[in-house]
């Protein structure tokens, strides 16, 4: 095993590892067992990472980082949407089933 000369922050190759591009190659090369995948060292490590300058991996996380939170705001805003809509929906339901 040899060393990569470029560092790395561990939050971008969690980007990279959980990417579905990188999941799927896991996935092709992984050994199949009784419900259970096996991938060893030697298979992980004859991944080719793209490895941009440290500059770059940091401006790359902060970006999905920022994509991340949006999608946790956007999510927080539709479940506050939906209870919002379930209120108005109950009052409805109330008139309509009392005039039936």
């Amino acid at each position: 095993m040899t060393k990569n000369p470029l560092p790395s922050t561990h939050i971008f190759l969690n980007y990279f590892f959980n990417s579905p591009q990188t999941q799927n190659k896991l996935r092709f090369i992984a050994k199949r067992a009784v419900q259970q995948a096996n991938i060893n060292a030697k298979e992980v490590f004859s991944l080719l990472i793209p490895l941009p300058h440290l500059p770059d991996q940091k401006k790359i996380v902060a970006y999905f980082d920022d994509l991340r939170e949006k999608i946790e705001k956007l999510k927080q805003l539709q479940q506050k949407q939906l209870e919002e809509l379930n209120e108005l929906k109950i009052p409805f339901l109330k008139k309509f089933s009392e005039e039936n």
